[in-house]
């Protein structure tokens, strides 16, 4: 395991919407600490994604203001991948500089 100074510092996200909605906080977090662990990640801020919007406020704010921090997202099947929003963040997140995961399904944003 990497000592605690080498670690990639990162942010984690939690979403629960979309088919994950029934996924609370407390199990997201699990999941998400756990890929970060087996990944040699350190989670240094945590946030929330609100649902039930047509847009990704907080994601947004995120890849906005800090194109190099690596995002730890709990499953991209919170996401509605048909949806005008999905089509929006996707255009973000293909530009952020740092690497995105989907910590449930264990893998790599990739456009």
């Amino acid at each position: 395991n990497a000592s605690i100074e080498s670690l990639q510092e990162c942010t984690s996200v939690i979403f629960q919407s979309g088919e994950m909605a029934h996924i609370g906080h407390s199990a997201q977090r699990g999941v998400i600490t756990d890929f970060a662990a087996r990944n040699g990640f350190k989670i240094i801020r945590e946030t929330s994604e609100w649902h039930n919007l047509n847009h990704y406020p907080t994601l947004m704010d995120i890849v906005d203001r800090d194109q190099h921090m690596p995002l730890l997202i709990f499953s991209e099947k919170s996401f509605n991948m048909d949806s005008c929003a999905w089509s929006d963040l996707k255009k973000s997140l293909m530009v952020h500089q740092a690497p995105i995961y989907f910590c449930l399904e264990n893998k790599k944003f990739a456009p």
